[in-house]
């Protein structure tokens, strides 16, 4: 499943290893919750989508489907440097606005998206999208599943 609910920070302690988890995006079986900005409802076998974003959809975000994310926080336990942080996430940064795009366009509707919110001129977007080439040069990881298709997984289809 692919979701969000945000949380601040958790520490997960594995024998000797403890794994710092910050601004995390925990999975869902029934929508997304854009990090408190966006809200899209996916209805399970019936295709539908409310997209409604509470700011001006301009943030940026990394997004990682929750199998992957289990596979890297394994990984990173199991083969990581002791005391070495390693980033885990999507190299690819999505605009909320986009991620609500490519969730229409996954689930194949026309509904609108809703952007309640408007940008203030000159201020550039919010932008949180890890560096994870440390991850990648040392462990190997990559995100394998596409954000289509954790839509669709989601959304059973």
């Amino acid at each position: 499943s692919l979701g969000a609910a945000s949380s601040d920070a958790a520490n997960l302690r594995i024998g000797k290893a403890t794994l710092l988890i910050n601004n995390t995006n925990a999975a869902t079986n029934r929508g997304i919750t854009l990090t408190d900005t966006a809200t899209i409802s996916i209805a399970s076998g019936t295709v539908a989508l409310k997209g409604i974003i509470k700011g001006d959809g301009t943030p940026q975000r990394s997004y990682l489907y929750a199998d992957d994310l289990v596979e890297w926080l394994f990984a990173v336990l199991d083969r990581g440097v002791s005391g070495c942080p390693y980033n885990v996430g999507s190299p690819e940064g999505l605009s909320i606005r986009e991620v609500a795009e490519r969730v229409r366009a996954a689930l194949g509707t026309k509904n609108d998206i809703r952007v309640l919110g408007v940008s203030v001129p000159g201020t550039p977007p919010s932008v949180y999208v890890p560096d994870v080439s440390r991850a990648v040069r040392e462990l190997g990881l990559r995100d394998t599943v596409d954000l289509t298709t954790a839509v669709r997984h989601s959304a059973g289809i």
